[in-house]
């Protein structure tokens, strides 16, 4: 009977095992790159949207009144989403089903399809932010 040896790193499996003069390497990789910031500097991030997000108060209240309530709840539950150990990909899915929700929500209430200009300060913010990027791009207006 030989030796087994598995290790996981940044999301991929790799595992070798030996048997007498014979060695076999096989490896795998799930869940895709590995998210490029810590669950602090998530929060950082969270933060700096929502402070950019109480600026443009105003100017998001001119455009729907909905708005401002809809975006404040997009971060308050997207600061809660554990980043770290989670490819870019899976941290993306979740902002993404997040913001589904609570548009959902805020659309029954009648919030009206928007999009946000990209001057807005939280709009500037949340693109910063690696994971929420590619997740409001299309509330943005080009």
């Amino acid at each position: 009977m030989g030796s087994k040896f598995t290790t996981n790193i940044s999301g991929s499996t790799i595992g070798a095992f030996s048997q007498g003069d014979h060695a076999v390497v096989t490896g795998h990789v799930t869940g895709g790159a590995a998210i490029p910031f810590t669950q602090q500097q998530h929060k950082a991030a969270i933060k700096d949207a929502q402070a950019a997000l109480v600026h443009d108060q105003d100017a998001l209240e001119r455009i729907d009144e909905r708005l401002y309530e809809a975006l404040n709840q997009f971060l308050t539950m997207a600061r809660k989403i554990q980043v770290e150990q989670q490819s870019l990909a899976d941290v993306q899915a979740k902002m993404k089903e997040t913001l589904d929700d609570v548009w959902a929500q805020q659309a029954a209430k009648g919030l009206r399809p928007q999009v946000l200009p990209k001057t807005l300060e939280v709009a500037e913010s949340l693109l910063k932010h690696p994971a929420m990027a590619e997740v409001v791009k299309h509330l943005l207006a080009g």
